[in-house]
């Protein structure tokens, strides 16, 4: 029995793990979507995004209408600025959300946030 507890034990650190790096993973998937909107880059954005969404294209429907949806539905219609609006509203809502919740938010973006990234001037 004691074999058996700790053979469960090992199974479950292994899926914590591969579970952890996946989380890894897709935050720097954002990251690299918000660093290309960012630089005003639609071929980098579109292939960050397809990173993101494992080429998963597009969303079914259980999330067609998120956020990252959206990016990705202005990005197939090469519409950039659309997309980085999107990003920004994003950015905003996670800021807003992190400070109702008396919680610094995460910083998986950047350490000023994706307005600065991405410095868009009318």
């Amino acid at each position: 029995m004691g074999w058996s507890i700790g053979s469960a034990g090992s199974s479950g650190a292994a899926q914590a793990s591969a579970s952890i790096a996946s989380w890894q993973q897709r935050q720097q998937n954002v990251a690299s979507l918000f660093s290309a909107l960012g630089s005003n880059n639609l071929s980098a954005a579109k292939q960050a995004y397809s990173a993101l969404t494992n080429g998963a294209t597009p969303p079914n429907a259980s999330n067609a209408n998120s956020p990252i949806a959206q990016i990705g539905a202005a990005l197939s219609n090469n519409d950039l600025a659309g997309a980085q609006q999107i990003a920004k509203a994003l950015e905003a809502a996670r800021t807003q959300q992190s400070v109702a919740a008396g919680a610094t938010a995460p910083q998986a973006v950047s350490a000023s946030g994706i307005g600065s990234l991405l410095n868009a001037t009318a």
